[in-house]
């Protein structure tokens, strides 16, 4: 059961951020976002991730991973609003 309700949360978290990468696509751009929420954002998958490595805990691993990349999507959006 606890393994039923670990995943139920890992999807809710890991596709929360999806609303917001869809935005940005559509805009083709990140301006709503500050810089400050990403790299935040960013440093805490990334220390998260090197935190449960050692576990070998799949559900949250996944988690993370997915949204690593969807934080990769917004991050890249962020900088191409930079150029232009």
């Amino acid at each position: 059961m606890a393994d039923i309700i670990g995943i139920i949360g890992s999807v809710a978290f890991a596709t929360c951020a999806i609303p917001q990468v869809v935005e940005c696509y559509r805009k083709k751009s990140a301006e709503g976002l500050s810089w400050a929420f990403l790299i935040l954002w960013a440093i805490g998958e990334i220390f998260t991730i090197i935190y449960i490595w050692p576990n070998q805990d799949w559900i949250l691993l996944s988690n993370y991973f997915f949204n690593s990349l969807c934080l990769a999507v917004m991050l890249f959006f962020k900088i191409e609003d930079l150029r232009k």
